[in-house]
């Protein structure tokens, strides 16, 4: 299960979970059972699509949390990285920003 240092982190993570269709990424973070690689990947990938619509978002409408898609998106890689690394799969963000190149 995921530790969030802020409630918001986890408001972010559904708000964009929802706006992408990826409703089942909260769950795993939530869940009480550990998860598998390809559950990591998924996470990953989760992660990046998330940062490039933020990017996106804040072009083009106000974030509803006042500190912004930047503040919010920073916390959120503090909490999944290490979640990530407490699950054994530190490198599944990695992997998933070079799938990306």
């Amino acid at each position: 299960m995921i530790s969030y240092n802020f409630s918001e982190e986890k408001e972010f993570i559904v708000f964009f979970a929802e706006k992408n269709g990826d409703t089942g990424i909260p769950a795993l973070l939530e869940g009480s059972e550990r998860i598998s690689k390809t559950q990591a990947d998924q996470i990953g990938r989760f992660f990046w699509r998330m940062i490039d619509f933020s990017v996106e978002l804040n072009e083009s409408q106000e974030c509803p949390w006042p500190e912004g898609y930047e503040f919010w998106s920073e916390k959120v890689l503090q909490s999944v990285a290490a979640f990530l690394k407490n699950s054994g799969y530190e490198n599944s963000l990695h992997e998933a920003s070079r799938d990306k190149i």
